[in-house]
């Protein structure tokens, strides 16, 4: 996808408008608007995380978590140490917050702080023991790039959907920087990870875009990810 494309563009501008998947919401001309995502929809496909990624023998869990609280869930990326990447919608200001891992192991998680602009925050769970820890790239995804999109949408957990990056990294609504993806997300998976085939991680989904239809919203099927080199800069890396 070209660079100078409607994605270029803000949101509301060209009929085209941004939804934070972690909370499925979408604002047109400033007021809120909620929509419901069907599953069948909204997930491609799911396939197996063995296929892409060489489990550490040592670690009964992936790297991928389920963030909750009282008001929903979202989702998060282990990077080592107990810290977790996710999106900066899904702390919203909380302190704490729930987790649950793909070995049905839960605890809880901290949050360390958050960055509006960029929609990313930084948790720290319990314990890491047991988990793995995702390889986070310092690198922006190349356009036509195979990858893999892992979270916990809708009622499902620890799903992974694939496709390509459609484009370079571009500013949109009060993102500074996300890269279009024509792999699908749905609520509930902001916060989780993009991954490359080699299974490391090159960025973390923050949204999807929405083409509005007179009262209602149709996803268009471009997913919003901040790349590895945007979350790198925030961890002075």
């Amino acid at each position: 996808m070209a660079r100078k494309s409607h994605l270029n563009r803000r949101c509301g501008q060209n009929r085209l408008t941004c939804v934070k998947s972690g909370v499925a919401f979408s604002q047109q001309k400033g007021n809120a608007m909620r929509f419901l995502f069907s599953a069948g929809a909204a997930i491609v496909l799911a396939v197996s995380a063995g296929v892409w990624f060489e489990r550490d023998p040592d670690t009964s869990a992936g790297p991928v978590v389920k963030l909750m609280d009282k008001t929903g869930h979202g989702s998060g990326v282990h990077i080592g140490d107990g810290y977790v990447l996710t999106a900066a919608h899904v702390t919203a200001g909380k302190e704490t917050m729930a987790y649950l891992r793909d070995d049905g192991l839960k605890g809880s998680a901290t949050v360390l702080w958050e960055n509006k602009a960029r929609d990313i925050s930084l948790v720290r769970i319990d314990t890491d023991s047991g988990i793995s820890a995702a390889n986070l790239e310092c690198r922006e995804p190349d356009p036509g790039e195979t990858v893999l999109l892992k979270g916990n949408p809708l009622n499902l957990e620890h799903i992974t959907t694939y496709g390509r990056v459609a484009g370079s990294a571009v500013p949109i609504a009060h993102w500074e920087s996300v890269v279009p993806v024509d792999a699908s997300i749905a609520g509930g998976m902001s916060g989780g990870g993009m991954f490359d085939t080699d299974g490391d991680l090159i960025g973390i989904n923050v949204g999807m875009a929405l083409q509005p239809l007179g009262m209602a919203a149709t996803a268009v099927g471009l997913s919003l990810i901040v790349p590895g080199s945007a979350i790198c800069g925030l961890l002075a890396r």
